[in-house]
């Protein structure tokens, strides 16, 4: 049986994260986008054995409980999330922040506010890119998310 993609959006600003939703589906993905509003509750979403891996995480840098950055530090060490490609979204142009991003390994860093359609190109890209090199065959069967 085929499963959807799912993509795991950790954004604390309401409309912030609705207009993510809403340009994901806009842009006619398969994906189902699973949102929580802080940094530990990612990282509790993300260690739970029964929840599906998401093929993409969405990432906010000013996070309550846990900042983005450490989130990212997290996933990264850990092998059985590592894989999972991140793109940040930031209201900081700071280099150092952008820099330690690429740093630990982040597919894409996005200045807020959104350039929707560049967003978006992005993000199909990175999914297309991803699953073609590196989710794992054996974990679940990757719907054709109309890419």
């Amino acid at each position: 049986m085929r499963r959807r993609r799912h993509m795991l959006l950790v954004e604390d600003d309401e409309l912030d994260a609705t207009m993510v939703k809403e340009a994901i589906t806009k842009a006619g993905l398969d994906v189902a986008v699973d949102c929580v509003s802080d940094g530990q509750q990612a990282l509790a979403y993300l260690q739970d054995r029964a929840v599906q891996r998401p093929s993409l995480i969405i990432l906010d840098l000013d996070l309550p409980r846990m900042d983005g950055l450490e989130l990212l530090k997290t996933i990264r060490s850990s092998p059985d999330l590592a894989w999972i490609p991140v793109v940040i979204l930031s209201g900081s142009e700071d280099p150092a922040m952008v820099e330690e991003g690429f740093k630990d390994g982040v597919a894409g860093y996005f200045l807020k506010p959104l350039d929707w359609e560049r967003f978006m190109q992005s993000v199909k890209a990175i999914l297309q890119y991803w699953q073609m090199n590196y989710l794992p065959g054996d974990r679940w069967e990757v719907a054709d998310a109309g890419l």
